[in-house]
């Protein structure tokens, strides 16, 4: 005769690794997860559920360290933060580059502006100073004497 023998299960305690791997899966691929949730999740998993508090406590303190600690940036981040580097770099360089180009030019432009000047200057100290109103008034003059002694003296065609 055959006897069967059922063993109970006494109360199976979960390790705490096994609470925060099951904390861990739920809180990566949802951002609010309930202890409900983790209890489930624990019961299909080993077949336990844990106590409330324990569950509770270790979701709690996983929780507030995801929320203090920086989200991980992807490989990619890290290639695009250099490429952006890279960018403004050479961004600094080119604006310097604009800024010296315009320096250049405007001293050259203001040294061609000096020298106009100077020849300018120079030119009007080698005339014999003569205003406009004086050379229109010496033209006249000179026209009228003309016609006076053209009055006086036959002019031949």
């Amino acid at each position: 005769m055959e006897t069967y023998v059922t063993i109970a299960v006494v109360n199976r305690k979960l390790t705490l690794d096994q609470i925060e791997a099951a904390c861990r899966d739920l809180l990566s691929s949802a951002n609010r997860v309930t202890v409900r949730a983790v209890m489930a999740e624990l019961h299909r998993r080993h077949g336990a559920t844990g106590r409330t508090e324990r569950v509770s406590g270790t979701l709690r303190r996983l929780e507030a360290r995801r929320a203090s600690d920086p989200p991980r940036e992807p490989a990619d981040t890290a290639a695009l933060r250099e490429r952006l580097q890279a960018a403004e770099a050479r961004a600094l360089r080119s604006e310097e580059r604009e800024r010296r180009h315009q320096e250049y030019w405007a001293k050259r432009y203001a040294e061609k502006a000096d020298e106009l000047e100077r020849r300018h200057a120079t030119a009007m100290k080698d005339r014999p100073a003569i205003t406009t109103d004086h050379y229109l008034r010496l033209q006249q003059r000179a026209a009228e004497l003309a016609r006076r002694l053209s009055q006086y003296e036959s002019v031949d065609p």
